[in-house]
């Protein structure tokens, strides 16, 4: 039975074969799509982020000023 190729292998990729680019380029844009959709679930169950992907609070903590600035808060 003949192996799959990964086609993520960057290394052993042949950018002249167009199959194989699209390929990699498929495979790129779901995985990064799949790990933005991971931390998107992520920032709304910890409830840092609402549905539609607006922040729930937009303070700065205390601990997080800089006590320099000259801006009040």
């Amino acid at each position: 039975m003949p192996r799959t190729k990964n086609p993520l292998d960057y290394a052993n990729l042949n950018l002249d074969d167009p199959r194989e680019h699209d390929a990699f380029l498929d495979a790129w844009i779901a995985k990064g799509s799949a790990q933005t959709a991971d931390h998107l679930r992520s920032l709304k169950a910890r409830g840092i982020i609402d549905e539609h992907g607006r922040r729930t609070a937009t303070h700065t903590p205390a601990d997080m000023l800089d006590p320099n600035s000259s801006v009040e808060q």
